[in-house]
This record gives structure tokens, sequence and C-alpha cells, in this order.
């Protein structure tokens, strides 16, 4: 029997039967409310949630091929991309109203760098068979732990980009290592990675 259809003893306009048929449609219409209100107040927060507007001002800026520096310069940021660069007084005037301004002063400032040669997930013990201990002693979740801590260190010191060559012992950390920074979970540069390190002696 439908949910709706009525008895034949039952008239439909009895108040009994009105208070059962509007607890039903209550019970099969919250639901959807329920999922209209999510998708309205999501809606809304991407509205009021713009892509972040960062502009940087220093005291010079090394552009390159050319060598040259560019005095009193700014750069504009949108999300995670540099939208321009040039003196600061220029950019400011592609700069929305709310833009958040970082003055670093003096200070001189470069592109990033790129490091074509890392093992983030290598830090071998000190003292005799250290890379056989770094092997047999750390776990893989402990290596990428050790990577996540490299990688932040090799940001700060103004590599953005990083080619990591493989870490033996480590399978597919530096896979881990890689997403986590892209998702955003931990600090660190761009990764192109090798996965299994494959070290093997002897010549061809």
């Amino acid at each position: 029997m439908l949910p709706f259809a009525c008895k034949a003893e039952l008239d439909c306009d009895t108040p009994v039967f009105m208070k059962r048929h509007r607890g039903l449609a209550f019970l099969l219409l919250s639901p959807l409310l329920g999922l209209w209100s999510f998708f309205v107040r999501a809606q809304s927060e991407t509205d009021v949630n713009p892509q972040t507007v960062i502009l940087v001002k220093a005291g010079r800026l090394l552009t390159l091929p050319s060598g040259k520096y560019i005095e009193g310069a700014g750069i504009l940021i949108e999300g995670e991309r540099i939208k321009q660069v040039g003196r600061a007084g220029e950019v400011m005037k592609l700069a929305p109203k709310n833009v958040r301004v970082i003055d670093l002063g003096n200070a001189t400032v470069l592109p990033g760098l790129i490091d074509c040669h890392t093992h983030l997930m290598l830090r071998e013990p000190e003292g005799p068979n250290s890379y056989a201990l770094n092997l047999l002693t750390k776990s893989e979740a402990f290596r990428a732990l050790e990577g996540a801590a490299d990688a932040r260190i090799t940001l700060e010191a103004g590599f953005t980009t990083v080619r990591d060559v493989e870490n033996e012992g480590s399978w597919y950390a530096d896979v881990a290592l890689r997403d986590a920074i892209n998702q955003g979970l931990v600090e660190g540069p761009r990764m192109q990675v090798a996965t299994r390190g494959d070290r093997r002696g002897g010549s061809i």
C-alpha cells in the first residue's frame, strides 16, 4: 500500500489522517531540505572567500635571465601563481583593494632555486655501517617524517623545486611526501620523484 493511500474506513479529511500525513511528509522532506541548505552554504562560502591576493614589497628583485635588479620591487601573487613583477608602485595599481601586503624592507629577493639532485628521505646516522643501519632500523613512515623535515629546510633555504633521485629503503615515501606537500599538509618544494631506488654495484 502506498504511504499516502487512504484506508476505506478512514476519512482523509479527519484530523487524525492529516496529522499523520504531515508527519510523514516532514520525514520525507527533511533530508532534501538538509541537502539544499548544504549546497547553499557551500556556494555562499565560495562567494565570500575569493582567491588570496598578496603583494610582496622588497628593496631589490633579481630578474632572470638578464641578471639585472629591479629597485623598489613589487611581486603580485594570486593564489599559488605570480601574476605581475615590477616596481612596487606600478604593480600596486593592478592589486585589488583588499590585497595583503608583505613588506620585506630593503631585502633582496630572487626567483626560487631548483635542486636537481636531492635525497630528502636520506638521513644517515653517524658512525660505522651508517648506511646499513639507516636501512635496517628505520621504518618507511619514519623515513617519510624525516623527508618532511628536510623538505621544509630545503624550502626555507630558497629551493622551490627539487628533483629527488630515489631514497633506498623508503619505497614510495617520496611519492607520499610529494602528495602531502601538494595537498598543503606539510611545507616543502615542488617535487619530481623517482619512487623506489635501485642501487647495485658493478659496471657494464
